[in-house]
This record gives structure tokens, C-alpha cells and sequence, in this order.
């Protein structure tokens, strides 16, 4: 350590100089743990929270009746947030749809663009998936399941309009719009 530390009203100030402990340090504006992987800033006096290794989470833990559980992980390699292992907040998704099939695994949550009358759903691959489409084609556009799945609720996209079609069942597509 450089520098001198002091204690008043029982805080430790640091003047003119770093504290460096075996897993981490304290510099200035800057704290880092480990070695440096987490780094707590102020930058223009907002407060920065950041992994510096590349592609690593931010997870968030609780201890739950003495289980050890993530609440929120912030996933660096994805770029979205996840909370309590099922919910995720990400910016919104809008792919223009053209030809393309809808699919689960490359649409399902993002905002679907749609021109091409019918308007083919994909068989249901899991309870809660969910699609919204929008229509700007010009013309109403009919929504069409496929093999045995049902449509509850209207089947026709007006120009200018969305609805939100999501699969309450294993079998069912209910339309909300």
C-alpha cells in the first residue's frame, strides 16, 4: 500500500494512494475483485457494474431457505437478461418475414413483419410460445395452423394491424388482437 489510511466516525479513508489486497484493489474511483474480472466504476457520476472478461455473466444470487439460487444472470454472449431462470427482457426483435417458414428457434418473442397471404403457424413445439404479427401489406392476411393444431380467436390480420397468436395448449394457438 502507498499512501496513508485514517479512520473517522469509523471509516476507512484512503489519501493519495491504492489499497491492494491478494484478490483485488481499490483505486481512486475504481474497485476491482479478483483479478479485475469485476470492476465497480463512477464514470461522469453514473454508477458502472462490469465484467471485464469477455463473453462473462453477471449472475445474481439470493440464499433461499439455505439454497444457493440465481435470481438474474446478465449473459454477456447472448446480450439479454434473465430472471429467475425463465423470464428474459430484450430489446425488441422485428424480422420481416417474406417467404420464410416461422419457426420457434429463430421468431418465437420477436415482432414478425408479415406480407405473404397464408399466414402459416408452426406446429406447436411448446406451451407459451407466442409470435406477433404485423401486417403492412396492403391487404388482410388470413393466420392457417398447421396439422392438427386449432386457431381460437379471429384468423384475419387487417392492413395496418398486429395480433399476438400464442400456443396455450399443445394444440391450441389463441390470438390476442
Amino acid at each position: 500500500m502507498t499512501g496513508d489510511i485514517t479512520s473517522s466516525g469509523g471509516n476507512l479513508e484512503a489519501t493519495a494512494g491504492d489499497i491492494s489486497a491478494p484478490t483485488g484493489t481499490i483505486s481512486g474511483s475504481t474497485m476491482q475483485v479478483g483479478a479485475g474480472e469485476l470492476q465497480l466504476t463512477v464514470q461522469t457520476l453514473n454508477a458502472v457494474i462490469e465484467n471485464t472478461t469477455q463473453d462473462n455473466d453477471i449472475l445474481f444470487r439470493i440464499n433461499d431457505g439455505g439454497t444457493t439460487a440465481n435470481i438474474m444472470t446478465i449473459d454477456a454472449s447472448e446480450s439479454r437478461v434473465i430472471i429467475d431462470g425463465e423470464g428474459q427482457v430484450k430489446k425488441a426483435n422485428v424480422i420481416t418475414l417474406g417467404a420464410t417458414p416461422i419457426s420457434y428457434a429463430t421468431h418465437a418473442g420477436a415482432y414478425l413483419s408479415v406480407s405473404l397471404d397464408p399466414i402459416q403457424l408452426p406446429a406447436i413445439s411448446s406451451v407459451g410460445e407466442q409470435y406477433v404479427l404485423v401486417n403492412n401489406s396492403g391487404g388482410p392476411l388470413t393466420l392457417s395452423p398447421t396439422g392438427a393444431d386449432t386457431i381460437v380467436g379471429s384468423t384475419t390480420l387487417s392492413n395496418q394491424s398486429a395480433m399476438t397468436v400464442f400456443a396455450l395448449t399443445s394444440s391450441d394457438w389463441f390470438v390476442i388482437g
